[in-house]
């Protein structure tokens, strides 16, 4: 809760205030755990109550406190005031927002794979790709794939499988994470 310290014509004199404050002001006097409405306004002392966000576009605006509570029909309130973005401010959260949906997007789709998982088909998509330049090359990775999972599929069609299907993850994913598996992180 926040508290504001008020005039005898109640006008704002301590904002934000705390009851530590309180408490310690008056070392003498004994006060209970929580306070009552009916103590606290003794000492001129008033809750503050904060007023529903008003409307707005976060991609182009921000809300800012207002500075001080106002006082309507005895209690006292605080607003929000709508704000609107500098262009560099908008670019920024642009980018902070797409950077966001970025991490978050790498996050969901890493978490599919074990790492093992992840190296092992980098490590298929590469002999996929050596084979695609030079179908004489060894392929112990697309033979065990043929042998268990497509026995009637070509080796030319299982790399060019393995290139898409792996294509695929890698720009779902973003970047960033296949440098980072093949990195070894």
């Amino acid at each position: 809760m926040a508290y504001v310290r008020v005039n005898g014509a109640g006008d704002v004199v301590e904002w934000p205030f705390k009851l530590s404050d309180l408490r310690n002001e008056n070392p003498r006097t004994s006060f209970p755990g929580k306070i009552t409405e009916q103590v606290l306004n003794r000492y001129d002392v008033h809750e503050v109550k904060k007023l529903p966000e008003p409307a707005y576009n976060p991609d182009t605006q921000f809300l800012e406190q207002e500075v001080l509570p106002v006082r309507v029909g005895g209690e006292y309130f605080i607003g929000f005031e709508v704000r609107n973005m500098t262009s560099q401010q908008i670019t920024s959260r642009a980018k902070q927002k797409a950077k966001t949906a970025f991490d978050k997007e790498e996050e969901s789709i890493g978490s599919n794979f074990s790492e093992q998982e992840k190296r092992i088909m980098l490590a298929a998509y590469d002999e996929a790709r050596r084979f695609e330049m030079d179908n004489t090359a060894a392929t112990p990775m697309i033979d065990a794939i043929k042998a268990q999972v497509y026995p009637t599929r070509t080796r030319a069609q299982i790399a060019n499988i393995l290139i898409n299907r792996t294509t695929t993850y890698l720009q779902s994913a973003g970047i960033a994470l296949a440098q980072k598996i093949q990195a070894g992180g």
